[in-house]
């Protein structure tokens, strides 16, 4: 397999921004600290867009935790 130069930033960009990510959640002492550190690593991780969706165990349905969106 053949990556471009681009394509290794990219990965080295990302893998970055989620080892960040894990580091920064060992350090919430409850669970809105830890949206909010979602919401910082979305908005570093989806540069056009996205989202973060975090499962609730209750109702095992979908909850959109953060959004990357980019204010205009």
């Amino acid at each position: 397999m053949t990556l471009t130069l681009s394509e290794v930033y990219e990965q080295n960009r990302v893998t970055l921004i989620l080892a960040n990510l894990v580091e920064m959640l060992n350090f919430c002492d409850v669970e809105d600290e830890a949206y909010e550190v979602f919401d910082f690593a979305a908005r570093q991780l989806f540069i056009q867009g996205g989202s973060i969706s975090i499962l609730n165990p209750t109702t095992n349905e979908l909850e959109c935790g953060s959004t990357g969106l980019r204010p205009p």
